[in-house]
């Protein structure tokens, strides 16, 4: 989803990672923060290839009340 046009300059990682180890005292009572690894979200994810023979689904049909 990172690579769709909008979406991954609208998400912050970084501050989800920040967030989650600073705010949840129970787990992580110092709030120590991992160095890594660095997601680099922008490097191609090969799924056009592997999932090229799969079908297109279609969205499922309005119902008519």
């Amino acid at each position: 989803m990172w690579q769709i046009a909008g979406v991954g300059s609208s998400m912050f990682p970084r501050h989800y990672r920040d967030h989650y180890f600073r705010s949840h005292t129970g787990i992580n009572r110092h709030g120590i923060l991992p160095i890594g690894p660095h997601v680099d979200f922008n490097v191609p994810h090969g799924r056009e290839e592997q999932f090229a023979d799969e079908a297109v689904l279609e969205p499922p049909a309005k119902r008519v009340a």
